[in-house]
């Protein structure tokens, strides 16, 4: 090889010589480099004759008889077989520097530049028949530019699997410049890369309700059907700021979409640009639509506008909904009282709102219920009015039917705020104590003055005026005693200023059954600092004394009757003793004392640590006759603690009784009927049951024990079942069911056979 090159660079020097002495013809065997004054080398590869001057044109073309080649700087390739014609075959290309002008006879010329090795370029190069135009060898990027081609077209080099090989755009003429970018050894097909085509936008110049609308848009393109075929990213842009919105991808003709989500009404336009793989693109003109988000709604409100409530705290609550819910929109619920709004809610499904009133106002209460969802939309109730009671009526204590319509009897009402103390003096008219606009859902004091001397004056304290709307005065023909009640708080829980003192008393009131009678506040007060409050009762009536502090401790310290001017200690002590703090749910113990005189101190106790007990109702009943209710009691709550006390005296202290209670935990009812003394529960105990299901456990458990017993032992058995009978009585399981009597009775003839049983063996 080496003495073929020494061979070429003689014959190079011979040419030089021969065409210095006009030889025109050299005959050559083996490779011939030609140099171009510029520096490019081409080497002929094939032995032939040397055409001499003929083959220099000018300073940088090579001619030889099947075309040239021109370079303006240096490089070099090679033509095999020395033969531009037919299927264009150059390798050792070197033209990172220049740009290699190679101009068959048989073709239109073509240009090479950059990092190339090797190309073979077929006759003719054919744009669209999916034949094989070129093959390449190359190692970085490189520029083949091709003459003759379709004008003003986007065109893409592929291989025959469709994978994209470069591209480049034809100018008028028909000439292109291909830049190719893969390298290896490929082989090349011309295609036309044609723009994708957009149609049916939706939605477009119509309104829309939704506001997460879905943009779609049929896409097609002809290179979908070329080769391996085509991949096209379909972008939509919201046209107000030209940000993009979503995308999508295509591999066949389809429709491409995306979710548009907006914020608020009015015109909306977007744009869609849709590219493929071989980067041709397109740009859809702006389309435009409505959106007309439907507005909120409110519906079920309550209370009704114009209803009367008996009862309070009062709630307000509606059923909000929207259309674009959940997940479209977001609602903001506004609750307004005749002040103002109140309370904000942020909704973002459709749902029941709720907000309790702020202030009860006696008489009518303003209110407004007002959605606004993100769009503007909006709904409001517009006005309503509830009412409450207003009126606070003054009457006899010992004929509650009466009235006290005297013009002398006056009254001065006195509310306890956590802020302050606020007093409105009011003149009774015909009897009736107009509280229109006054905070009748706070405690509130009542002085009644009688400047004819014909009632007892009264002061009294009474929770709301829902629990109670009457004032009851006893009339100076009643023989009265004036009664001091002392409080010795053992708890420090019940202190000074914050320490609320009731009297009841049981009267036949309005409201009442015949023949029936309840116990209603007739006196109290916020006790002072001397921790005592002082009233004058009627003689021989039966009081009740309840105490409560201000987070809702209660105790009702059991019953008195007054009979003379008298000081009455109130000892207040924990009612905690005996419980498990660290339990959780409500817990209840009882307990019964006897005095020494024979009186019955019966005691209900009841412990919440979470206070989250509410409706609490305490009986105290005769046993074996559930009707006769000896004394009742109970809050509302929610509270914490309770504690209920009466005293049974006289003959009816020699009978037996039961405390009976219900209360309300966690949304469920507890009932619950014990002997005093003999309960200690929380939620989740058999007390929980229903009365039927826990007899029926109580019964079934007997049967199981009773079953255990054979013949042998027998004797024992008698004895057991009774016991456990009673603890199941005692715990409440078996109330309703058996008596203290009945096992009692069951007991006694169990002793009674074991002791024939003994005697039998005795052989007596």
């Amino acid at each position: 090889m080496k003495a073929r090159r020494a061979a070429n660079v003689a014959v190079v020097l011979l040419v030089v010589l021969v065409v210095g002495v006009g030889a025109s013809t050299i005959l050559v065997t083996g490779d011939l480099p030609l140099q171009t004054n510029t520096g490019f080398t081409v080497t002929l590869d094939n032995a032939g004759t040397f055409p001499g001057t003929g083959s220099f044109v000018g300073n940088d073309t090579i001619s030889i008889s099947t075309g040239t080649v021109t370079a303006a700087g240096a490089g070099a390739l090679e033509i095999p077989d020395s033969d531009l014609s037919g299927q264009t075959q150059l390798t050792n290309i070197n033209v990172t520097g220049t740009t290699a002008e190679i101009d068959p006879d048989d073709k239109a010329q073509f240009d090479i530049t950059g990092d190339l090795s090797q190309i073979g370029l077929e006759t003719p190069v054919a744009v669209g028949d999916q034949d094989v135009d070129f093959s390449y060898v190359s190692s970085g990027t490189f520029d083949l530019t091709l003459r003759g081609l379709t004008p003003n077209a986007d065109l893409a080099v592929v291989s025959p699997g469709g994978a994209l090989l470069g591209s480049g755009t034809s100018d008028g003429s028909g000439t292109a410049t291909l830049t190719m970018t893969t390298t290896g050894a490929n082989d090349a097909v011309l295609v036309t890369n044609e723009a994708p085509t957009l149609s049916n936008f939706e939605p477009s110049g119509e309104t829309i309700t939704t506001p997460t609308p879905n943009l779609t848009v049929d896409v097609d393109d002809t290179s979908f059907s070329k080769l391996g075929g085509d991949e096209i990213t379909v972008e939509f842009f919201d046209a107000s700021d030209s940000s993009s919105i979503g995308t999508d991808t295509l591999t066949s003709a389809g429709t491409a979409s995306t979710q548009f989500t907006l914020t608020s009404n009015g015109q909306k336009s977007y744009f869609v640009e849709a590219t493929d793989q071989f980067g041709a693109s397109v740009t859809s003109p702006t389309q435009t639509f409505e959106l007309q988000e439907p507005a909120p709604t409110i519906a079920d409100v309550s209370p009704p506008d114009g209803q009367l409530l008996s009862e309070g705290p009062v709630v307000l609550e509606a059923n909000v909904s929207d259309p674009s819910l959940p997940g479209g929109d977001t609602l903001t619920v506004e609750f307004s009282d005749g002040s103002g709004v109140f309370d904000t809610q942020t909704v973002t499904s459709n749902q029941t709102v709720s907000a309790t009133y702020p202030q009860l106002l006696g008489g009518p209460n303003d209110y407004s219920i007002t959605v606004t969802d993100t769009f503007g939309g909006s709904d409001t109730t517009g006005t309503n009015t509830f009412s409450v009671p207003a009126n606070l009526t003054l009457r006899d204590a010992n004929n509650a039917s009466n009235i006290i319509d005297d013009p002398n009897v006056t009254a001065t009402v006195r509310f306890f705020e956590e802020e302050g103390n606020l007093v409105f003096p009011r003149e009774p008219t015909n009897g009736v104590v107009d509280m229109t606009g006054l905070p009748v859902d706070e405690s509130f004091v009542v002085g009644v003055r009688d400047t004819s001397g014909t009632f007892v004056s009264r002061l009294t304290l009474i929770d709301t005026i829902f629990e109670q709307q009457e004032v009851f005065l006893v009339n100076q023909t009643e023989s009265t005693a004036i009664v001091r009640f002392n409080l010795e708080d053992r708890t420090g829980r019940f202190i000074a200023g914050e320490t609320e003192i009731q009297i009841l008393r049981a009267i036949n009131t309005t409201d009442s059954a015949p023949n029936t009678e309840e116990y209603v506040v007739v006196a109290g007060d916020v006790i002072g600092s001397q921790l005592s409050f002082e009233t004058e009762l009627q003689q021989d009536v039966r009081y009740r004394v309840r105490v409560q502090n201000d987070i809702g401790e209660t105790r009702e310290l059991g019953a008195f009757t007054a009979r003379l001017d008298q000081v009455v200690d109130l000892t207040i002590s924990g009612i905690d003793v005996g419980f498990d703090s660290s339990d959780e749910g409500t817990q209840v113990q009882t307990s019964q004392t006897i005095a020494d005189n024979g009186d019955k101190t019966i005691q209900f106790n009841l412990l919440d640590l979470s206070e989250s007990t509410t409706d609490i109702s305490v009986e105290v009943i005769e046993e074996g006759n559930e009707s006769n209710v000896i004394d009742q009691g109970g809050i509302p709550g929610p509270a914490g603690s309770y504690q209920f006390t009466t005293v049974v005296s006289g003959a009816a202290a020699e009978e037996e009784y039961l405390v009976r209670y219900e209360y309300t935990r966690d949304g469920e009812r507890i009932t619950a009927t014990v002997v005093p003394g003999a309960s200690s529960f929380s939620v989740g105990s058999l007390d929980q049951l229903d009365p039927g299901w826990a007899q029926i456990f109580g019964v079934g458990f007997l049967i199981v024990m009773a079953g255990i017993f054979s013949r042998a032992n027998a004797r024992i058995g008698a004895l057991v079942l009774p016991g456990i009978a009673l603890m199941l009585y005692i715990t409440g399981i078996l109330d309703g069911v058996v008596t203290i009597g009945a096992i009692g009775i069951a007991f006694a003839i169990a002793v009674g056979l074991n002791l024939i049983s003994s005697d039998a063996r005795a052989g007596i």
